[in-house]
């Protein structure tokens, strides 16, 4: 068994949340006093004396220590069943589980008096299997997407009065004619529409962008979107990418809809933020613990303000052990004034598609903002610039106040309520900088389980920029 122990930070986890709501908090003595990651390992790292007490209890239990993470998140450990149920106290047993036959604990771990403040998590447990594959070669692109003519630049501008022909009538619904989709709508519709009249750009912010893989024609499709489209050109050392060593699972994970999701994103910030630095970070996989260990070089570096994810999966599929892994890097991020962003997914309240009423993940999270489906509607203004009624703490600003009301889903527009953990909810890290307006990030819909992360995915490449109606998430491949 491959397991990660995530370590508790310096203090207790307590103080930490404390002190991540003090510093997002106006009025509170130490708001926006964000501080740097070398300040923080300093003041929650776990110390040696507390590494080397957990590696010698794990090496007592029968586990191989096999790493420690660079900052001290987690330690790597391996070994035999019957050694890590000694070590956690666990009972592992068999489970049929998404088609497969898995050990999984039947009781929640725990770990001995003498170490257990020290100890957040521990995964690995569940032993739900993936076919591992190194990417050899680079997958190929997607296949382009266009939206079929005829089509409307803007809402109702071309009528359906004829099929593509021009000539062969089309029936009216309910006695009127409707009109045609549109084509997809671009940066300058989308900028007329949700900031208006304002020389803000992003210029000064640092964005980064969280997906898996790496798009080989990145660089090349962004700049040419941007210029068939109204959007400003790319300066030099604009966009940049951080890449892994290498890539993995990729048989599970299918990374060329992935390179359409990183370019979606991408191309969605820059039509919106056309001033702003974009850093684009690879995650290995689509698996939690590359997603994990992503999002943790975002805040390590320290260079993005913002962070934008357009991938999750749905609350019924994730764990406490993976929930504290993503807190633990969410509260660093708050800690150092980085907001973190998730879409709200796909599928509304995913009822239709799990039978049950939830929210997606890391969406939901009280440490994170979920970004979800605004409403746009003419008010008298020109074609394609519609008047945004978009929700208050979104529109104009991008940045949603420090509060929970920004948790609505997309099934929910502008919804004053989270829609769960009511209990947990706490304010949202606020952000440093000139205000970004883009903060919806269109995603893609794959069936996935608990170890991995999907993208949301928009009608068109075209409207996919910033549609402020579809928002998306995390995990798991595209469909």
């Amino acid at each position: 068994m491959h397991l990660r122990v995530y370590l508790a930070p310096r203090g207790g986890l307590a103080d930490l949340k404390a002190a991540a709501t003090a510093v997002s908090t106006p009025g509170s003595a130490t708001y926006r006093h964000f501080i740097t990651p070398s300040a923080y390992q300093k003041l929650y790292a776990p110390t040696d004396a507390t590494i080397s007490s957990v590696k010698s209890w794990l090496k007592a239990s029968g586990l191989s220590v096999t790493g420690v993470e660079g900052a001290r998140r987690y330690i790597s450990v391996r070994g035999s069943v019957a050694a890590a149920q000694k070590a956690f106290g666990v009972s592992l047993q068999r489970y049929q589980h998404d088609g497969q036959s898995v050990t999984a604990p039947s009781t929640a771990a725990s770990a001995p008096a003498t170490i257990a403040r020290s100890v957040l998590s521990v995964s690995g447990l569940d032993t739900t299997v993936h076919k591992v594959q190194h990417a050899g070669k680079s997958a190929p692109p997607p296949a382009g997407f266009a939206n079929a003519r005829p089509c409307s630049l803007s809402y109702g501008q071309v009528q359906a009065k004829y099929q593509a022909d021009f000539h062969t009538p089309l029936p009216t619904f309910k006695g009127k004619v409707l009109p045609y989709a549109p084509c997809g709508y671009t940066g300058p519709q989308f900028r007329a529409a949700y900031e208006g009249d304002t020389d803000l750009d992003g210029t000064g912010v640092t964005v980064a962008i969280t997906d898996a893989y790496a798009a080989p024609t990145i660089a090349g499709d962004a700049s040419r979107y941007a210029a068939n489209h109204g959007d400003a050109s790319y300066a030099s050392g604009q966009l940049t990418q951080t890449l892994p060593t290498h890539f993995t699972h990729a048989a599970d994970c299918g990374p060329s809809g992935w390179y359409g999701e990183e370019t979606l994103d991408v191309e969605a910030v820059h039509a919106m933020a056309s001033g702003s630095n974009i850093k684009y970070y690879a995650s290995a996989s689509c698996f939690d613990s590359d997603f994990l260990d992503t999002l943790a070089r975002v805040v390590d570096d320290n260079e993005a303000s913002l962070v934008t994810n357009s991938w999750s999966d749905i609350e019924q599929n994730e764990t406490a052990d993976t929930v504290a892994a993503y807190e633990q890097i969410f509260l660093q991020g708050a800690m150092q004034g980085i907001s973190f962003m998730f879409s709200s997914g796909d599928n509304g309240d995913e009822l239709a598609r799990t039978a049950i009423k939830q929210v997606d993940y890391p969406a939901s999270d009280p440490y994170a903002t979920a970004i979800g489906g605004t409403v746009a509607r003419s008010s008298g203004r020109a074609a394609g610039a519609p008047t945004s009624t978009a929700c208050p703490a979104m529109a104009r600003r991008g940045i949603p106040s420090a509060s929970c009301t920004a948790q609505a889903v997309a099934s929910r527009p502008c919804s004053t309520a989270p829609i769960t953990r009511t209990a947990s909810c706490r304010p949202a890290p606020q952000v440093a900088g000139r205000y970004l307006t883009w903060a919806w990030t269109p995603i893609r819909r794959p069936a996935c389980s608990s170890a991995r992360r999907r993208r949301s995915r928009t009608a068109s490449t075209t409207a996919s920029t910033a549609s402020a109606a579809r928002a998306s998430h995390r995990r798991c491949s595209p469909a």
